[in-house]
């Protein structure tokens, strides 16, 4: 069932990728559909040197260059000798790195993830250090069934889908834009049951969701974060993010408050790495007449945020029990991480999120920024009965 969901995802955002399970020995008429009689770069993360072996042995008839990937850097790829007509990735790294290659040299290309993830195989863009650079699709994604296990970092990775639809349902109802959060909530729905396959098609689904999505303040976050540290837990992010997202419908707007935008944009680029420009760019500051009406907004639909946050915990719950029967980790450390990195997460994203509203409302500020801006104490002593009738 879920591959008839991931065919049609597929095509609907017109991906030319094509998804089969099979063996490695079954590889190698794949890759004579699109590349035949010629060389293949066989590319592998670190530690994925058995399973490469396999692949290596398995298309042998493509006389395999083998490469791995142990720094991130792929750009001695390009040193390699010899005319390549294929690139072969294993890997979440490699595959996207196989892309990359496969993009610039003109060559087909076939991607083999370790674990039940699609990260690096879907996407529209290169990662870093090639960040933007458009990627030409795979032709084939070759999961093999030997190979995958269920594994925790993946469910929570494919989790992240469910803050991703929170994001969009909290920016319509604040900006009026409308955008579906329902391929977000299917990719959530396959990562919540657990089991190698159906969490692979559900990060599948998240990753063809988020293409020509705009960037959601819980996957930059998490982007963030694992520029510091590769291996940051994703369900430490999920964790702290989706509690504070929960309990959106109980915080209390501060009157007349006015956040610091300009030092928190910088503090998010010190902090995040990303540049304060693009950052500048992401950011709409409201007038005065704007600002009130997020807060009449919010009193307005308190009742609807506490139904949405009600789901969003019963749905953390499940998906916090698929990932500790998964052998997954409790990340307490990370978590502290992850909810320092969520006082700055607003910044990341150009969508009236749940951090975006908290930082409008004044109820998140980074350290440093604790009592914003302010009309005089005064005013606001005047003003403030007209403002709790608003809230009532």
């Amino acid at each position: 069932m879920c591959l008839l969901q991931t065919e049609r995802a597929l095509k609907e955002s017109g991906v030319q990728t094509k998804i089969l399970f099979c063996a490695p020995e079954e590889c190698a008429a794949l890759l004579a559909q699109v590349a035949p009689h010629c060389r293949a770069a066989l590319i592998f993360d670190e530690g994925g040197g058995s399973v490469a072996e396999r692949y290596r042995s398995a298309l042998s008839a493509f006389r395999p260059a083998c490469f791995c990937l142990s720094s991130g850097d792929c750009t001695p790829l390009f040193s390699l000798e010899g005319e390549f007509r294929a690139a072969v990735g294993i890997g979440e790294r490699s595959m996207a790195a196989a892309r990359f290659f496969a993009t610039l040299r003109g060559c087909a290309c076939l991607l083999v993830p370790l674990r039940p993830s699609a990260e690096g195989a879907f996407g529209a863009a290169a990662p870093p250090p090639f960040a933007g650079y458009p990627l030409k699709d795979a032709d084939f994604f070759v999961p093999c069934a030997e190979f995958l296990r269920e594994d925790a970092e993946s469910i929570a990775r494919a989790g992240l889908s469910a803050l991703c639809a929170e994001e969009l349902r909290c920016d319509a109802l604040f900006s009026g834009r409308e955008r579906d959060p329902s391929p977000f909530d299917a990719a959530a729905s396959l990562a919540e049951e657990g089991g190698a396959q159906r969490v692979l098609c559900a990060s599948v689904l998240f990753s063809l969701a988020l293409r020509g999505a705009p960037p959601f303040a819980c996957t930059e976050a998490l982007f963030a974060l694992r520029r510091k540290d590769a291996r940051f837990s994703a369900f430490a992010l999920f964790s702290a993010f989706a509690a504070r997202y929960a309990a959106l419908s109980a915080i209390r707007p501060r009157p007349y408050y006015v956040p610091d935008y300009a030092g928190r944009v910088s503090a998010a680029a010190r902090l995040s790495g990303v540049s304060a420009k693009r950052l500048f760019s992401f950011l709409r500051v409201p007038g005065s007449e704007r600002s009130f009406a997020f807060s009449r907004t919010f009193c307005e639909c308190r009742a609807r945020l506490g139904r949405g946050g009600e789901l969003l915990s019963a749905f953390a719950k499940r998906l916090s029990a698929s990932y500790f029967a998964a052998g997954g980790g409790a990340c307490r450390a990370e978590r502290a991480r992850a909810e320092e990195a969520y006082a700055y997460a607003a910044e990341l994203s150009p969508l009236l999120s749940p951090p975006a509203l908290e930082r409008e409302l004044g109820a998140c500020t980074l350290p440093h920024m604790k009592n914003g801006a302010y009309v005089p104490e005064k005013t606001v002593q005047m003003r403030s009965e007209t403002y709790e009738e608003q809230c009532r």
